[in-house]
């Protein structure tokens, strides 16, 4: 398994919550932000967190929990944020997740990391139902030529990224530690 220095967690807080109708990193699940749960489980995996945002505007807000990055294509999604971190990751890893995961375990994600070992181009968690979830997954840096490609032709679907790649693995995690909170109704 990678050691905490060989890996770059990335959380995506670049979204605008459209669904959710305000910024749902800062709504609380059992009293904390999202955020600072998300954070949580990935600092216990890494010694290197980095926050992708939107904008300059919101770094501020962040930055108490990583350095913030700021998504050099704008309204490209997660695949802008995945570019934002690889444009400042000194790792081979990238451990992506997103700031909406409030349920995500260290345990869930040390199971990601040990999958790297076999040197796949990408891990991804994968529930009970049998659903990929790549904004829960680790990518090799192998991955960040491509992923920039995709975003100069505008191809931002991460399913499609995943397609593209030689070899991805994919681990299978509990289905709570995967919910990702898009509506506030999403919450239980």
């Amino acid at each position: 398994m990678l050691c905490p220095a060989d890996v770059t967690g990335l959380i995506l807080a670049g979204g605008q919550s459209r669904r959710f109708g305000s910024e749902k990193a800062w709504h609380l699940v059992d009293g904390k932000p999202m955020i600072a749960r998300v954070y949580k489980a990935i600092s216990a995996v890494t010694d290197n967190v980095l926050i992708s945002v939107g904008s300059a505007a919101t770094t501020g807000r962040f930055e108490c929990y990583g350095s913030c990055v700021i998504d050099g294509y704008l309204d490209c999604g997660p695949l802008a944020g995945i570019h934002a971190g690889w444009q400042h990751a000194q790792t081979d890893w990238l451990l992506v997740v997103g700031c909406d995961m409030p349920f995500l375990t260290p345990d869930a994600l040390r199971r990601l990391l040990q999958a790297t070992c076999s040197r796949p181009e990408a891990v991804v968690a994968e529930d009970d139902t049998g659903r990929c979830h790549p904004l829960c997954a680790c990518y090799h840096r192998r991955t960040a030529q491509l992923v920039q490609e995709r975003l100069g032709h505008r191809r931002l679907a991460l399913f499609d990224l995943l397609d593209q790649l030689p070899v991805v693995q994919t681990v299978l995690l509990p289905s709570r530690s995967l919910q990702n909170i898009n509506r506030p109704d999403d919450l239980p």
